[in-house]
């Protein structure tokens, strides 16, 4: 059939079927709903991306705008993989993140990284690795970007052959990753930094990027393309990967082009990153499966963590209303932009103030957009509040990601820019919240456990208001 000819509908919709199993969890029929099998646009992005490696062509908006399976498949089309996408050259126009990033005026912007420890399934070999990472950087063309000293993001041509060398250490406990940390020199170096980590019997792959080329959707991305690398590689065939999306470059000028608000100016400097303290808690994977087998709530697993969120702030002394700065993944921005396969940092940001409702504990509160006096007035308790959704890898074979939050991603030198940084995820079956404060603020210490119980009391007392109200 030639390039984006309809297949026929049994065959689209099977395609599409076997896709949505390797992305979404649970049985999956022809008359499923998208939304209430747990889909939401990144879960879309991934879609759509697996379904362009075998071929198929469906767009991130006619998944969302048409949930019904049998009829999403209506819009689904076959066409050759371009494998031949032009490489991004020159310079790319500063992105709202860009920007935001460039206005926190940290101390030392080398040191802004994500950092993924993948547990290696098999043995491998720093010699192994290597190339596999190179095949990488020459593929995604936001690998690399440089920052200047003026603040001009580029794509640098000295990193087109650029060697990956793989570092190999041994450590005696794994939290001994925590002490591990990597500055860029951000107009020169190529911004990936990988180790090879050696601990008792288990072997590791920690790899760290600076947060100027990568976020969370883009991680999925790499880590599906890392796996066929690998696989590639143990079939002895070219380390090389087919199609590519629009650049970051391309989203970038589209974005330009649009009346988009600016980034929010900072609120506040924040605590300095060297009195940082995490605390890590996991909800219970019983309960996260109540929470997630609310088919027709899942949509609003996010508003119903940030009712939690707000209830236990409140438990724990913190005043109302509160400033609450929260991450999107941003590649919405430009419809018309084909970012399925494109690795780069879109992330969005939203200033919201939230309130105490008036229908008593355990529900929703009321949210609004603040102005700007409100900002300057309640800018000092800022809360950054970032969900991550549910990071269900397929099994590769070849390495397991560990999800985490790592310390020396962020040198010590800087200020976080807010009060408290949440960070929310589900990965195996269990939700994960990662809280990030000063170890000096008191009024932070009681609070991830209060998250806990306070979501587990929502849950249980008012399984159907999950939603905050607008």
């Amino acid at each position: 059939a030639p390039p984006d000819a309809p297949a026929p509908p049994s065959e689209n919709l099977a395609l599409l079927i076997g896709v949505m199993r390797t992305v979404l969890e649970g049985e999956i029929g022809p008359q499923d709903n998208f939304y209430a099998l747990g889909g939401d646009s990144i879960k879309a992005i991934q879609i759509s991306s697996r379904l362009r490696e075998r071929g198929a062509s469906l767009s991130v908006g006619d998944i969302l705008r048409n949930p019904q399976l049998t009829r999403m498949a209506d819009f689904m089309s076959r066409s050759d993989a371009d494998e031949t996408a032009k490489e991004a050259q020159g310079e790319v126009p500063v992105t709202p993140p860009i920007r935001w990033f460039l206005d926190q005026h940290l101390a030392e912007q080398g040191q802004y990284n994500q950092s993924m420890l993948l547990r290696l399934l098999r043995p491998m070999s720093a010699a192994q690795v290597g190339p596999v990472l190179e095949a990488l950087v020459q593929h995604h063309d936001a690998l690399r970007l440089n920052l200047d000293k003026d603040g001009r993001l580029f794509y640098n041509p000295a990193h087109r052959a650029a060697r990956v060398p793989v570092e190999e250490m041994s450590i005696d406990r794994l939290e001994e990753i925590h002490r591990l940390e990597t500055s860029f020199d951000l107009s020169h170096q190529l911004l990936l930094r990988a180790r090879m980590v050696h601990c008792g019997e288990e072997r590791y792959l920690f790899l760290t990027l600076h947060h100027l080329v990568v976020d969370g959707v883009s991680w999925r991305i790499l880590l599906d393309d890392l796996a066929a690398l690998f696989a590639r590689q143990e079939r002895g065939e070219d380390l090389r990967l087919g199609h590519k999306s629009d650049s970051y470059q391309t989203f970038a000028r589209m974005l330009t082009g649009l009346d988009e608000p600016p980034c929010p100016a900072c609120a506040c400097d924040g605590f300095l990153r060297a009195d940082a303290h995490v605390d890590h808690v996991i909800l219970p994977r019983a309960v996260t499966a109540s929470l997630l087998a609310r088919r027709e709530e899942r949509r609003r697993v996010q508003d119903g963590l940030l009712t939690a969120l707000y209830q236990s702030l409140r438990k724990t002394g913190w005043d109302s209303p509160l400033l609450l700065e929260r991450e999107g993944h941003g590649r919405d921005r430009v419809p018309q932009a084909n970012t399925e396969r494109t690795v780069g940092w879109f992330t969005s940001f939203e200033r919201i103030l939230v309130s105490d409702g008036n229908e008593g504990e355990n529900t929703p509160p009321d949210t609004r957009v603040p102005g700007q006096e409100e900002e300057a007035r309640y800018g000092a308790s800022l809360v950054r509040w970032n969900y991550l959704g549910e990071l269900n890898e397929e099994a590769n074979g070849y390495f397991e990601p560990i999800p985490a939050i790592w310390r020396g991603d962020h040198s010590p030198k800087n200020r976080a820019g807010c009060r408290l940084c949440v960070d929310v995820l589900i990965a195996r079956g269990q939700l994960e919240a990662y809280f990030t404060y000063s170890s000096k603020d008191a009024d932070c210490q009681k609070l991830s456990r209060c998250f806990l119980k306070t979501l587990e009391s929502i849950l249980a007392d008012y399984p159907g208001r999950l939603s905050a109200r607008p």
